[in-house]
């Protein structure tokens, strides 16, 4: 599975204004707020079935246009995920392996 960052989410409860359902089980599309910009982000979910409100999952993410998203991140970095308003806070585990070599100093901070 062809993915650009492996991270931790937690999506809020409905109680705290989350969604009112799961996602659905392949992939969900959805924005990513990355220091105060959004892009689109697909959570492949094929290998872990929907997300449920209230869930903390490890998911692999494939951006839509990883040349502009890449090089804000670093291991560690916060992000929210939006449907109108936030629905999940995550952070960034690791980078993907066939990533540039650009990438190589940020990937070692999760082995560091």
């Amino acid at each position: 599975m062809l993915f650009d960052i492996r991270a931790q989410i937690t999506f809020l409860t409905t109680e705290e204004g989350g969604r009112l359902s799961p996602t659905p089980a392949n992939f969900f599309n959805c924005p990513m707020l990355i220091k105060q910009q959004c892009f689109d982000s697909r959570l492949q979910l094929a290998e872990i079935g929907f997300i449920a409100p209230g869930d903390t999952v490890e998911v692999p993410i494939k951006f839509l246009d990883p040349d502009r998203v890449l090089p804000l991140l670093i291991v560690g970095d916060s992000f929210e995920l939006w449907e109108a308003r936030p629905i999940a806070r995550g952070k960034v585990l690791a980078f993907a392996a066939n990533l540039p070599r650009e990438f190589q100093s940020r990937r070692e901070k999760v082995n560091a």
